[in-house]
């Protein structure tokens, strides 16, 4: 049974989406769950039996808005996924104070001084993105800091 949901993001301060429509296939428990609720006019959102559709919603949304917002060069999305360019000012920075992992990823190991001093990450070709950059990175949600996902069911009693 496919059933109707509704979710919204908030992406900061005063700043929110409006609802958007999505629909998610219950298995058959909580199909039985879902019309009883509509019988007896509880509130879906409320039912116990009802929330790992609604997790399994909101994970498909989540990786479906964290797609979108690679996919249209969402800045916090894109770092968060590692998937942005690292700052110069922070390379250069990090040149210059001899960081170990930053002078062998630009091949400035044997370099010195004076090379060090005039190396510029503004004159590289391409900046390397921030998950090849970091070492270890993980990518993290978006939703996991600082953006809000709501999910719920659209209630087919109101």
């Amino acid at each position: 049974m496919t059933v109707e949901i509704r979710y919204g993001v908030t992406f900061g301060k005063c700043d929110s989406s409006d609802w958007i429509d999505w629909e998610i296939e219950l298995t058959e428990e909580e199909a039985i769950a879902y019309q009883n609720a509509i019988k007896n006019k509880t509130p879906l959102n409320t039912v116990p039996e009802l929330q790992d559709a609604l997790q399994r919603a909101y994970e498909e949304i989540e990786d479906e808005e964290i797609s979108m917002g690679i996919d249209n060069g969402d800045e916090y999305v894109l770092e968060c996924q590692g998937e942005a360019e690292m700052d110069p000012y922070e390379l250069n920075d990090l040149v210059a104070d001899g960081d170990e992992h930053a002078l062998e990823f630009f091949g400035l190991t044997d370099a010195d001084e004076d090379e060090l001093d005039e190396w510029d990450a503004n004159d590289l070709d391409e900046l390397p993105l921030i998950k090849d950059f970091i070492e270890d990175f993980e990518p993290y949600s978006p939703f996991s800091e600082g953006w809000t996902l709501n999910v719920e069911f659209v209630d087919p009693n109101e």
